[in-house]
């Protein structure tokens, strides 16, 4: 049977500072749980707020820009991103194995954008006026 280990070897979540820097396992952990919950709390509490308070306009009265068109496109490049790097762990950098932090670090990056995503489809194309 195969088992996947969440930190590398001689590595656990409990040692932080190793090497003179903090380990990678935990702080990549930290750092995507911590962004991962301040969008979702924060970003909620705003949709709630906008769908409450909004007032819905028709989507070909809203001007188009160069500027949207970049940030959409970045807006899809950057959870292409994640999966190529957790590709290229897997193969070629490091020790070509993947680990549980890598895999929870690409599951919350997809989430994370895809919710992004849907946020700024609402904020866009239901251009909102709050009172």
């Amino acid at each position: 049977m195969i088992t996947m280990r969440y930190c590398p070897p001689n590595i656990t979540f409990n040692d932080i500072w190793i090497d003179h820097g903090v380990s990678k396992c935990f702080m990549h952990t930290i750092c995507t749980s911590i962004i991962f919950l301040y969008l979702i709390i924060f970003g909620s509490i705003q949709l709630w707020i906008y769908h409450k308070y909004g007032t819905e306009t028709d989507e070909n009265t809203l001007p188009r820009s160069k500027l949207y068109k970049l940030q959409k496109f970045v807006l899809y490049l950057v959870p292409i991103l994640s999966i190529i790097r957790i590709i290229l762990q897997a193969t070629i950098l490091d020790d070509g194995k993947v680990y549980g932090y890598m895999v929870r670090i690409i599951h919350t990056h997809i989430y994370i954008y895809i919710y992004i995503y849907i946020y700024i489809y609402i904020y866009i194309y239901i251009y909102i006026y709050i009172i």
